[in-house]
């Protein structure tokens, strides 16, 4: 924990020093006990600005005692300014405000006039026939807040304490197991747990800096064992008493084994790699003759798989118009059908007509009403020009007859002339 004691701040005015100078004796045993730290306006150094010394006192107290009296209330700083800023602090839970009244004075329509004030019911200091009894009670009072605000900051420590070190558990349980690195997915684990536990991003770096801490110095450790070999295989073979010496190294740095196995092997695959561009290039003649067959053969085997490839479109084009002229087929045969029906639908229709509209009229049938019907699947119909003989025969005979008749009937016609 920071400093534990309980900061005091004394508002007062300047004609009630000598009031504020007895209490602060009677708080002189919480000081040597370390609960509280007192201060007021005559601590200021010579050249310190008061009014900036004043608010920062002001806003870093935790406990603020109003010394109220007359002039108290008629000092316009106190009211304005260290009343106004206390009050304030007090309404967010941040400071605790406590009047002790001093003098008498009508005190109850002031800002602070809610506040529990000390002594007990308010009774002025100055009103006691022993001021003693009167400061003794302020004192208790003031011990009452300040070891219960101490016990109230000891739990917050104690919070904020479980907090960071369940954050600090699960920053090393990652990096653990991820050799010392922080994956996106665990950045949003982190970040979600220190919401969770209402850390500050502060307090979650500092937090991390010390985890990674560590794995850093180990990093360095792993960079100076890879120079010392680099040195040692840039100059001579491995030798039975290299090695040896190397086994010390790795010792003194405290580096893992796998962790060394991994840089000899980085090493080792850059030196086959510079090997490899060092030597000699091979003639481009003899290289072009060492690839031939392989071109020849790459050669022979993309001209199969095009051939290959332009069969298979040739068979798929045939398939395709085959289908083609199958459906064509199908599609003509079908009108074909459709066609024919339609034409024997025509034919039965014109077979089934009757002439009802002569019966309803109350005429018989006669042969002219019904249209012959010459042709009967594709060929003559010849009781249909049998039955149009007949009725033109009987046209005939009846206009014949009405030719004849008709003088005879009429004598006065002029046909008898």
């Amino acid at each position: 924990m920071e400093d534990e004691s309980i900061k005091l701040f004394f508002s007062y005015a300047h004609k009630d020093e000598i009031l504020r100078n007895e209490l602060v004796n009677h708080l002189r045993i919480l000081t040597r006990e370390g609960v509280i730290a007192s201060w007021d306006d005559r601590t200021i150094l010579p050249g310190d600005e008061w009014d900036h010394q004043i608010h920062a006192q002001l806003r870093a107290a935790d406990i603020v005692l109003l010394l109220i009296s007359v002039d108290f209330i008629a000092s316009d700083y106190c009211n304005d300014v260290e009343v106004r800023i206390a009050l304030q602090r007090h309404a967010e839970g941040d400071v605790c405000v406590i009047p002790i009244i001093l003098r008498a004075v009508d005190w109850t329509r002031a800002p602070f006039s809610k506040l529990q004030a000390l002594p007990t019911n308010g009774k002025p200091v100055t009103s006691y026939a022993d001021r003693d009894e009167a400061f003794l009670d302020v004192a208790q009072g003031i011990r009452k807040v300040a070891e219960t605000l101490r016990a109230q900051r000891k739990q917050k420590w104690e919070e904020k304490q479980n907090a960071l070190n369940q954050y600090k558990q699960k920053v090393e349980e990652i990096l653990s197991s991820s050799r010392g690195r922080i994956s996106v997915i665990a950045r949003d684990t982190l970040q979600e747990l220190c919401a969770a536990l209402r850390l500050t991003p502060e307090e979650a770096q500092d937090i991390e800096t010390h985890a990674f801490k560590p794995y850093h110095e180990y990093e360095d450790k792993l960079k100076r064992y890879e120079q010392t070999l680099r040195k040692v295989l840039a100059q001579q073979p491995l030798s039975e008493e290299i090695k040896k010496d190397l086994q010390y190294r790795q010792r003194d740095l405290g580096i893992k084994p796998e962790d060394v196995a991994r840089i000899e092997q980085l090493l080792l695959a850059e030196g086959e790699s510079l090997y490899q561009e060092e030597a000699p290039a091979i003639p481009l003649q003899e290289t072009k003759r060492a690839r031939q067959p392989d071109l020849q053969a790459q050669r022979t085997r993309e001209e199969t798989a095009q051939a290959m490839e332009r069969e298979e479109r040739t068979t798929q084009r045939d398939r395709e118009e085959l289908r083609a002229a199958q459906d064509e087929t199908q599609r003509q045969q079908e009108a074909a059908r459709a066609q024919q029906q339609e034409q024997q639908k025509q034919c039965d229709k014109e077979d089934h007509t009757t002439p009802h509209h002569d019966s309803q009229l109350g005429h018989a049938p006669s042969l002219s009403s019904s249209k012959p019907r010459l042709w009967v699947g594709g060929s003559i119909n010849w009781s249909r020009y049998f039955r149009l003989d007949i009725t033109i025969v009987l046209a005939l005979a009846s206009v014949t007859s009405v030719f004849f008749l008709y003088p005879m009937l009429h004598p006065s016609t002029a046909w008898r002339k």
